[in-house]
């Protein structure tokens, strides 16, 4: 309870410099928990086991991965959740998947399908959606492959992002150290078999990916081989440029996790989960980037990042010391300045 506390004190006495900003944490133990002007921590959803949080920018909805479905035998499943006033949320339906643990989920740019990565069974899951948001007919594809690490004997998908363009879905394969590239149209979905894979270093474990504004770079954070791997598009094709480790002595033990970057595409930050500490990068043209500095946490095991108030700000969750920081980010400096501190328990993901 000291420490309860203490956190909640840091974060009143620094607030009145948050005003004007709003974002939802989701918690594996809490649910979901609004931060904004006036309100910090603030529940709105008792929904526990989620793994990720994104928002349908066409409806007011927003889609849970669940890691486990309550009370319910089920081994993982996806939520929707209704947005009404004052930012409450409700359940609309939870639909438990076949596919065991799925890390992470993300919405079509037309609103017509829900895509999750179910990292345990080396799949995605595809899921329709009506017009009111509500999920319908699922459709699995399985990965196949390997790779040389000892959480490499199987495909594990670990995230699924669609390109700014909308017409491909990407999905980081942790297991295979590969990007599978599929197509995609509103009309049936992604198609199959996969278009393209890129491929990584073996042991890379891709985890997760940004693309540039352009959406002719990818940034990809290699849990298993502590890094960074750009590519970069020429025509129709994908090529590997350049690989660098997340630290500044890259023979401590790391393990990066969430990847963001800016809206203007000139900064992207890592969280290194092990080093506990944020790494920002400066990029260049065509697929050419820099590590600039690693800031230390207060916390520990920061498990996913997000820019908020036109990248002014950045928010960062610690999984493991149950709590959220807050930082400024001076891109003429191009320094991460500490501003706040938060308790939430297992914080696991940051969406506006």
């Amino acid at each position: 309870m000291k420490k309860f506390c203490l956190l909640l004190a840091v974060a009143f006495a620094v607030y009145p410099a948050l005003r004007g900003e709003s974002f939802f944490v989701a918690s594996a133990k809490q649910g979901i928990l609004e931060f904004d002007s006036g309100k910090a921590n603030k529940p709105v959803l008792d929904l526990p086991y989620i793994n990720y949080l994104v928002k349908d920018s066409s409806r007011k909805v927003y889609y849970a991965a669940l890691g486990r479905v309550p009370r319910k035998k089920a081994k993982g499943g996806a939520a929707a959740l209704l947005v009404w006033d004052e930012q409450k949320f409700k359940i609309q339906q939870i639909l438990p998947l076949q596919g065991r643990n799925p890390s992470h989920i993300t919405v079509s740019p037309d609103g017509k399908y829900l895509y999750s990565a179910n990292y345990s069974d080396g799949s995605i899951a595809e899921i329709a959606l009506a017009e009111n948001g509500s999920m319908q007919d699922v459709r699995f594809i399985k990965h196949t492959g390997k790779s040389i690490a000892k959480r490499q004997k199987s495909p594990h998908p670990h995230q699924c992002i669609f390109n700014p363009a909308g017409n491909e879905l990407y999905v980081c394969d942790l297991g295979t150290d590969e990007i599978f590239i599929y197509g995609y149209s509103p009309e049936s979905g992604i198609k199959t078999p996969v278009r393209t894979k890129l491929k990584l270093a073996p042991g890379s474990g891709p985890r997760h990916l940004v693309f540039s504004p352009s959406g002719n770079e990818i940034y990809c954070a290699n849990e298993l081989s502590g890094s960074v791997t750009s590519f970069v598009r020429s025509n129709v094709s994908w090529r590997r440029v350049k690989t660098l480790s997340t630290l500044k002595n890259p023979f401590e033990k790391n393990y990066p996790g969430a990847i963001k970057i800016s809206a203007c595409g000139k900064f992207f930050l890592v969280s290194n989960r092990g080093h506990n500490s944020i790494a920002l990068f400066e990029t260049a043209a065509n697929g050419d980037f820099a590590l600039l500095d690693t800031i230390s946490l207060a916390g520990d095991f920061p498990y996913d990042i997000l820019f908020i108030d036109n990248d002014r700000r950045v928010v960062v969750c610690n999984y493991k010391s149950h709590s959220v920081m807050l930082f400024a980010f001076d891109k003429a400096q191009k320094k991460l300045l500490p501003e706040a501190e938060y308790f939430v328990e297992q914080a696991k993901a940051l969406v506006e």
